[in-house]
């Protein structure tokens, strides 16, 4: 018996509507307005300067809690889309703070012994922003202080640029964690923070203000 052609038409049409539905559900996704942190680094090697390495490896530091100086601490993204800001419950600065350590562990810095320099960092900016893509922003301050007068500050700054499906929490978390350590990275494969650490920096000292260490 001969196809139907008529038969075959509709049976295109409704399966070209059961994919292309299929495809706006997959896509679309629902509205996020919260945001629980997860740490998601891709690109997690960080490449340390040689110099840097050896100023870490070398002066034993103390590394205070990172600080949160952002205007509103628990705003964490931006669904532009939507004009919508997505908050998260958790402490950012608590959050980051322990794999900020790793970092300078895994490039050598030594927390034992007596401290011979002080290492403070204040975050100035962490976001994501999903506007087509998701666009991750961290900035964070870096000071090095030491004893007999010397101090040195610096701000780095890292991005991250993401394709991804809309409103999907693991995309803002990618973002958010490789723009993390896109400025981490700065810091370490930077002569000035080598500079700093091993007591080469001038400048008047100023102890840091946070009594509490990582």
């Amino acid at each position: 018996m001969p196809n139907d052609p008529r038969a075959s038409q509709r049976s295109m049409k409704t399966f070209s509507f059961i994919v292309a539905f299929a495809l706006f559900a997959g896509c679309s996704g629902s509205r996020l307005n919260t945001l629980r942190l997860q740490w998601r680094g891709i690109n997690n090697q960080t490449r340390v300067n040689p110099s840097v390495s050896q100023a870490l490896s070398t002066t034993p530091i103390v590394l205070y809690e990172l600080q949160d100086s952002r205007a509103d601490p628990y705003a964490i993204a931006f669904d532009q889309r939507n004009n919508t800001v997505i908050r998260t419950p958790d402490n950012v600065a608590q959050f980051y703070g322990p794999y900020l350590r790793q970092m300078l562990t895994a490039g050598g810095a030594r927390f034992d012994g007596t401290p011979l320099a002080q290492l403070t960092v204040e975050l100035l900016e962490l976001t994501a922003v999903e506007a087509g893509m998701f666009n991750g922003l961290a900035r964070f301050r870096v000071t090095v202080a030491r004893g007999g007068g010397q101090s040195w500050t610096k701000v780095y700054e890292g991005h991250s640029k993401r394709w991804g499906r809309t409103h999907n929490p693991d995309n803002y978390n990618d973002a958010l964690t490789n723009a993390f350590i896109d400025a981490a990275r700065d810091m370490l494969r930077d002569n000035a923070f080598a500079n700093a650490i091993a007591g080469q920096g001038s400048g008047p000292f100023e102890a840091p203000n946070s009594p509490t260490t990582l």
